[in-house]
Order: C-alpha cells, then structure tokens, then sequence
C-alpha cells in the first residue's frame, strides 16, 4: 500500500501532491508523522488551507459566492422586467379592445399579401374597406356590450 501511494503522489511536482502524501489516512504510521517538508513549509491536515487563489480557498469560495450573489441580483432584475413589460402589455390590450381586432385584420392581410394569388386580387382600396368593415362591427358589439351592461343595472 505505502509504495502506491508514493507513486500516486510522488510525481507530483507541487507543495500540495507532498502534504497530500503525509496527510492520507492510508500512509503507514511512520509517514503520517508530523514532518516538515521543503515543498510544504509545515505538516498542513487540510487541502483548502494551501494557496489564496485555488480551487476550495477561502477567498476563491468568497469570490465565488459575491459572483453567484451578483448574477442572482441580475437575473431577478431581468425578471422583473420581463413581468413589468408582460403587465403592461396586457393593460395596454385591454384598455384597448379594438387592438385585438385590428391585430387579427393584420394578421389576414400579411397572410393574403404571403400568398400572391389573393394579393393580386385585394387592392388598396378593398383593404382599407374591409378594415373599415372590422372596426364598424367592433363598434357595435361595444354598443351592444353597453347596452346588455346598462340593461343589467
């Protein structure tokens, strides 16, 4: 077992391969003693506790913390913006009834300008007269609408 784990962590060249040696609970008795190493500087029982900047430091885990911290302020923002715009879109469609209407006459037209035997056959005039005969019929469903809300009361 002792010669594995010497040629596990033998080639590697840094101070953390050594202290990882002398700290595994598989190393034999005599090698686990507290020993001062070159690389090492002192017998260190933890990996996190080598080096400021590497992976499981405390500083790293303080960055790294402050970032995620920051995207999450940044995504709740993005969130809330999302909802804000959906919110007044539905506000602006319902205070306009007519939008609806009009978004579905467009929504012909692009479809008869798409296909070119229709468009060939709808002129300018007729588009602005059938777009004439939507509005005229919203019309009178909002009188309806009013008078079936006035009978009501």
């Amino acid at each position: 077992m002792r010669g594995k784990l010497k040629d596990r962590y033998s080639g590697i060249k840094t101070k953390r391969g050594s202290c990882l040696y002398h700290s595994s609970p598989c190393a034999p008795k005599e090698d686990q003693e507290p020993i001062i190493d070159k690389d090492c500087g002192e017998k260190s029982s933890t990996i996190t506790s080598s080096g400021s900047g590497t992976f499981g430091s405390p500083k790293y885990l303080e960055k790294t913390q402050k970032k995620l911290a920051d995207d999450s302020v940044v995504l709740r923002r993005k969130q809330t913006n999302a909802i804000e715009q959906f919110r007044n879109k539905l506000q602006l469609s319902s205070s306009l009834p007519h939008y609806k209407v009009l978004q579905v006459a467009y929504l012909d037209y692009k479809c008869m300008k798409e296909n070119q035997a229709e468009t060939d056959k709808l002129s300018d005039s007729q588009l602005h007269h059938f777009l004439d005969q939507v509005e005229k019929q919203l019309h009178s469903q909002e009188t309806e609408q009013e008078l079936t809300i006035t009978e009501t009361k």
